[in-house]
């Protein structure tokens, strides 16, 4: 929509291509490719707070928002004990686990690393 804000300056200047994500509740997507900008929203719930995901759930206290290192440490929302896992520290997990070697690129995780 011509009409719409777009909150995502200076990335709007950048000559190359790029794209953001913000996942909450609703997950907004942008992409610019082309002198394009095209953006998108859906409901993550489904998707990330719950659906197959084991303990998944909203971003709420005790729920764990962070994975990060060699050692997979966490970190929850308020410093409690974790009780769930929501969408954002799902993606971190993945993105942990890859950089680490723990988990391949089609989401295997035959071995673990040294």
């Amino acid at each position: 929509r011509s009409e719409a804000y777009v909150h995502l300056l200076p990335n709007i200047m950048w000559r190359g291509w790029f794209w953001e994500l913000d996942i909450g509740t609703n997950t907004e997507i942008a992409l610019k490719a082309r002198g394009r900008l095209i953006t998108c929203s859906t409901a993550s719930g489904p998707a990330f707070e719950g659906a197959h995901i084991k303990d998944g759930m909203r971003a709420a206290r005790g729920n764990r928002v962070r994975v990060y290192g060699r050692w997979i440490l966490y970190q929850t929302i308020g410093g409690l004990t974790p009780v769930g896992i929501c969408g954002s520290g799902v993606l971190d997990a993945v993105v942990t686990l890859r950089k680490v070697g723990i988990l391949s690129r089609t989401g295997r995780t035959d071995s673990i690393p040294g």
